[in-house]
């Protein structure tokens, strides 16, 4: 889960972001970004 390592760390604000607005556009993973990033 790279990208959960990526959320922890906090190093790159750009990746982070664009890797939650892809899993949230993301139908099949709209539910794992809820579980992963706490998006409501």
């Amino acid at each position: 889960m790279q990208y959960v390592n990526l959320i922890v760390n906090q190093e790159n604000i750009v990746d982070t972001s664009a890797l939650i607005a892809f899993f949230v556009r993301s139908e099949t993973h709209h539910q794992t970004a809820q579980q992963c990033f706490g998006v409501t």
